[in-house]
């Protein structure tokens, strides 16, 4: 049997090889549009590649350890990433800037997933659990727990109603849950921090006006 034969009657050739990195690569992910491909390295940066040209585009710099997991959000907007710093950061990708840091793990994060709106950030770590994040608020949304040891990798399905997450104890969880009302949850405990914060912008303030009981 053919190679061509093997790989169901395509040629597969090698195209480019990527170099900047200058430690292990733990993780790529392409931007919906299929124009940009993200990489996370133990350099603890992730870098940003035009797929036509092979060229870095952006050099993301602001963990620092590891960088083990990366993806980029459904509207091209917004690259996440997971640390073994114990922190998630989501970048703009058009300035390379970190917009947000996501802190509450107490262990080194591993994956990172979008859900398919581009709202909610779910993240997997070696603290065993699996938090949710408000991409906008960048507040936590959820904690869920229930794995016995590491969880090594996170996915939400494709209509953001179930997260699937991988543990080291050997099983699969699936959590099911309604995304709309554990943002109106959130928000109805951020509202008076929101509001009434003075360190928080004045753009900001508002972000929950539309969801929750109390707007």
């Amino acid at each position: 049997m053919t190679n061509s034969q093997t790989l169901g009657c395509h040629n597969w050739s090698r195209n480019q090889t990527l170099k900047g990195h200058t430690d292990e690569i733990t993780s790529v992910n392409f931007s919906p549009d299929g124009k940009i491909v993200a990489s996370a390295s133990k350099d603890s940066t992730v870098k940003l590649w035009n797929v036509t040209t092979g060229q870095v585009i952006k050099t993301l710099k602001g963990h620092i350890e590891w960088v083990y997991g990366v993806r980029n959000s459904p509207n091209n907007k917004i690259v996440a990433s997971a640390s073994s710093d114990g922190t998630v950061k989501l970048w703009d990708v058009t300035t390379g800037r970190d917009i947000k840091t996501l802190k509450g793990h107490t262990d080194e994060v591993i994956s990172v997933s979008f859900s398919p709106n581009g709202e909610t950030v779910a993240s997997a770590s070696r603290d065993k659990t699996v938090k949710l994040w408000d991409v906008k608020t960048g507040r936590e949304i959820k904690t869920l727990e229930g794995h016995k040891d590491w969880v090594n990798n996170v996915s939400f399905s494709p209509d953001g109603k179930t997260v699937a997450s991988a543990s080291k104890d050997g099983t699969v969880i699936l959590w099911n849950f309604d995304l709309d009302n554990l943002l109106v949850q959130g928000c109805d405990l951020i509202h008076n921090y929101l509001r009434n914060n003075s360190d928080v912008n004045e753009g900001d303030r508002k972000l929950c006006d539309r969801i929750g009981k109390k707007h």
